[in-house]
């Protein structure tokens, strides 16, 4: 039937792309590895130096990305040009774009998207796609500096970058890859952060000059997932037999969210608790734009005898998932 040899020829052809597209993705990954002679201030705000070190001496020894991973980084990269567009199209042009940057005292280097001018003056651009998530929760500068997740470097990126071009503010647009939704959070120029950064920059250049890696980090959840555990850096980290050390950006990107909306969480939980007490067995209570309604209904319960149902009983394998913050 022409239906079936269609249907044939589509699964060879799936077949085809999944496995070419697959080998692609494995190959810009070794490719990812490459040699690193100076600092990239897209990683400067890495709370690990020993990680910085290792990037720069250990390059090769760094366990490639998953093809997942990679896929990620692809999308993020089709992301930057399709903004820029957009940013030109809402009126304010983007120029010099992919100029590098670079603190040569320091030996950084970099390349932000671009930068505008507005009101006369020149303002540094850097374009970031973010899970949902990630952009609920970034709405400030505030927000960016003190994120604990991935997306925290971003801040000493920025800042690195501000440096290196001699501009005193910065332009932080996030495109949600969900909806497609823009952002765009205003970023002073902070000398006492940019100080800090170049200090470890320095403390990083002493260290690959003496061949003698920075010590291990005080929190030792950011070895979890790094690319130099157990080839090039071996902490003394045991998570214990069957733990599964996840690194998956929008996961750890989830869990940041979790804990940071953990007390709000409980906080809503105990609010509702207390206003259902109150409210109960009253048909209506207006608490503010807060409507809450009582309704009294019935429910069937059936009294069962144990020796009528012990004989359907079954045992069924359950699974509960327990989430907790490590001390």
């Amino acid at each position: 039937m022409p239906e079936q040899t269609a249907y044939g020829a589509a699964v060879e052809c799936a077949a085809f792309l999944e496995t070419r597209n697959l080998s692609e993705l494995e190959t810009r990954a070794r490719k990812g590895v490459r040699p690193q002679h100076v600092n990239h201030a897209s990683s400067l705000g890495d709370r690990c130096e020993r990680r910085l070190y290792y990037r720069r001496v250990a390059w090769d020894r760094q366990e490639p990305v998953s093809p997942e991973l990679q896929a990620i980084f692809d999308e993020g990269g089709l992301h930057e040009p399709a903004v820029i567009a957009r940013i030109n199209a809402l009126g304010v042009r983007v120029l010099g774009e992919q100029v590098t940057r670079t603190l040569e005292a320091h030996e950084i280097s970099g390349r932000p998207e671009g930068h505008v001018e507005y009101g006369g003056l020149p303002i540094l651009l850097e374009v970031k796609s973010i899970s949902p998530n990630g952009f609920r929760r970034l709405k400030t500068a505030a927000d960016v500096r003190e994120d604990r997740s991935y997306y925290g470097k971003w801040y000493g990126q920025v800042q690195t970058y501000l440096a290196a071009a001699d501009y005193r503010a910065a332009l932080l647009v996030l495109k949600d890859k969900s909806s497609g939704a823009l952002r765009f959070i205003p970023i002073a120029r902070d000398q006492e952060a940019i100080d800090g950064l170049l200090a470890k920059a320095d403390r990083v250049n002493a260290a690959v000059k003496a061949q003698e890696p920075p010590p291990f980090p005080e929190d030792l959840s950011l070895c979890e997932g790094c690319p130099f555990r157990g080839r090039a850096c071996a902490p003394p980290l045991d998570a214990g037999p069957g733990a599964a050390i996840l690194s998956d950006p929008d996961l750890l990107d989830a869990a940041q969210t979790w804990e940071a909306t953990l007390d709000a969480a409980k906080a809503h939980e105990e609010a509702e608790e207390t206003i259902k007490a109150a409210v109960r067995g009253k048909p209506m209570a207006v608490l503010g734009r807060l409507v809450a309604t009582s309704k009294t209904y019935q429910t069937t319960r059936y009294d069962v005898p144990e020796d009528v149902r012990a004989p359907y009983a079954r045992k069924t394998e359950a699974v509960r998932v327990t989430l907790r913050l490590q001390e």
